[in-house]
């Protein structure tokens, strides 16, 4: 998602990129806020299913978060 992204924003004028920075800069930022905590969560979910005997329970939780990050983060790109 960050590559495309950047990929996104590199094809970009300058102009453009002014008028998207002006009309998007708080759904930027929590753009960010939500990969950098899905960030967080896939690492812990990660350590969780690597774990000696993972908790299915707290697997579920951590998948779920990773989720919820991702539709929010769909949502605001619909609207792009």
């Amino acid at each position: 998602m960050k590559q495309h992204h950047q990929e996104h924003m590199a094809g970009m004028s300058a102009e453009m990129r002014a008028k998207m920075d002006a009309k998007m800069s708080g759904m930027m930022e929590k753009m960010q806020t939500h990969q950098a905590d899905m960030n967080t969560q896939f690492t812990a979910l990660e350590q969780e299913v690597r774990s000696a005997s993972p908790d299915a329970k707290n697997v579920s939780t951590l998948a779920d978060g990773v989720h919820t990050h991702l539709t929010e983060m769909a949502k605001m790109h619909k609207g792009c």
